[in-house]
């Protein structure tokens, strides 16, 4: 059912919040009204700007707003990066757990917003209702490779879908109604046989040794007190009747695959195509406008591979408070606060929170870090031209790497040694100088950027950190 008027209403709300790409709402619209069910389920933003030719950036924005509106949902799915099933589902990341486990991998992980987290969003039912907003109404097929198992993953180093490799090494697949069994003649090789039912958490694994004659046996799969149970852990290579018996009221999705043993004990990734991260969303500025309050993370945190912290502070802020006197002083820094926020949302930085006199903000990488950084100085040169004094000089630092994200005072933050180690290198700063480290020099693009300079890396100890790091200065 397409709700063309609900629909319409909606995207009133928004259509004239920003200066929107000709034809992308009139695509949106047709998408929402003619693509395929499982095209509106789990949309991901960057099918959709490549399908139709629109900027990411754009296209995200355009989901956001059709999320706050109520056109889309969204979610933040725990994704397993080995099989790339969503293991577990949340409507906010607060409820997101750092740890997770993927029943048909057999493994722990733990959560990092670069990619254990993939955000999908679904045509809101009001809107338009498809099949998979009822997941009790897939057929076995759509259930098991669509509903679960990504569509991004594939198989390391190929283009062949996961969900593919799978299907290949199907042995069974179908759904058991309530005290129902079924029989299935199967040939099975070496490796392992494993048997899944993703609704109600349980599994099987049944080893497959080398044939020996006379072996062919029926095997018994049988779901019992909320558990499979089979009557043989192990059995031999050939041909077998398998006989599967659902004992109980309910309506049961069963799998069973054959796995080699380099399978089941190989530790690798899948490769993926690109898909909207945690770490990319919580740097976005129309998220955390719209969704204010979302980007609270559990009491536990969630770790982070990779961000780029940068830090400002003000050279000579307690002489210019005693100078000009403790209010204007106070004016004159909230002033400049925002002349920099302006910077960081133009490089799609984030302000995470001002320390005094001093700004802590994150970015996605060290390029666009260090553009800010100059834009800065330069912002701050042009915010001293209009005042009768040159009262701000402002001083950077730049460290990028692993840290915590979490959640303090009601808002996103980060901790870890590069934290403290971004706060360190902005303390060694001079006056419109930026203090950057190893890291956001071998960064690509930076090196460019900084080609005309003739900078050196200076062994620096910094206070709270055993080792000394290299640190570059860039004069302004």
């Amino acid at each position: 059912m397409w709700n063309h008027s609900s629909f319409s209403q909606k995207i009133a709300t928004f259509e004239n919040t920003r200066v929107w790409s000709p034809n992308l709402l009139n695509q949106f619209e047709k998408f929402i009204a003619e693509a395929e069910d499982y095209s509106l389920f789990r949309i991901n933003p960057y099918n959709f700007a490549g399908m139709y030719g629109f900027n990411f950036e754009e296209v995200l924005d355009l989901f956001l707003y059709g999320t706050k509106s109520g056109i889309l949902v969204m979610e933040w799915i725990l994704i397993c990066p080995r099989c790339g099933d969503p293991v577990n589902q949340f409507q906010k990341i607060f409820h997101v757990h750092n740890k997770y486990h993927c029943e048909f991998c057999r493994r722990d992980y733990e959560t990092n917003l670069d990619n254990s987290i993939q955000i999908g969003f679904t045509i809101h039912p009001e809107i338009r209702t498809i099949s998979f907003h009822n997941p009790n109404s897939l057929s076995i097929e759509e259930y098991q490779y669509k509903f679960h198992f990504s569509r991004e993953g594939k198989v390391p180093g190929t283009s062949e879908s996961f969900r593919t490799f799978f299907k290949i090494r199907e042995k069974f697949l179908g759904f058991l109604e309530p005290n129902s069994r079924a029989t299935k003649e199967i040939k099975v090789d070496v490796g392992f046989l494993e048997g899944n039912d993703f609704t109600h958490h349980s599994d099987f694994l049944i080893e497959v040794k080398p044939k020996q004659e006379g072996t062919s046996s029926v095997l018994k799969i049988e779901f019992k007190n909320g558990n499979w149970n089979v009557n043989n852990a192990e059995i031999f290579a050939g041909i077998h009747q398998i006989e599967i018996v659902n004992e109980s009221d309910l309506r049961l999705p069963l799998s069973i695959y054959q796995l080699d043993k380099d399978f089941m004990i190989s530790e690798f990734n899948l490769d993926f195509d690109p898909y909207l991260t945690a770490r990319i969303l919580l740097n976005n500025k129309t998220f955390r406008e719209l969704f204010r309050g979302d980007d609270l993370i559990g009491a536990t945190g969630l770790s982070i591979k990779d961000i780029t912290i940068l830090f400002t502070d003000l050279k000579g802020s307690t002489s210019l408070y005693e100078r000009i006197g403790d209010l204007n002083a106070f004016a004159l820094v909230q002033q400049h606060f925002d002349e920099i926020n302006k910077v960081i949302s133009k490089h799609d930085g984030i302000l995470i929170k001002t320390i005094g006199d001093a700004i802590m903000a994150s970015f996605l990488n060290p390029l666009n870090a260090f553009k800010a950084a100059k834009e800065m100085l330069y912002a701050i040169e042009l915010f001293n031209a209009r005042q009768m004094e040159r009262e701000i000089i402002l001083k950077i630092g730049i460290h990028s790497g692993p840290s915590i994200a979490v959640t303090l005072n009601e808002r996103l933050d980060y901790f870890g040694q590069i934290i403290n180690i971004a706060a360190r290198v902005q303390g060694v700063a001079g006056g419109e100088e930026i203090c950057f480290t190893k890291e956001i020099y071998e960064y690509p693009g930076v090196k460019e950027i900084v080609s005309d300079s003739d900078l050196h890396p200076e062994m620096v100890h910094l206070k709270g950190i055993k080792d000394p790091i290299a640190v570059y200065r860039f004069c302004y």
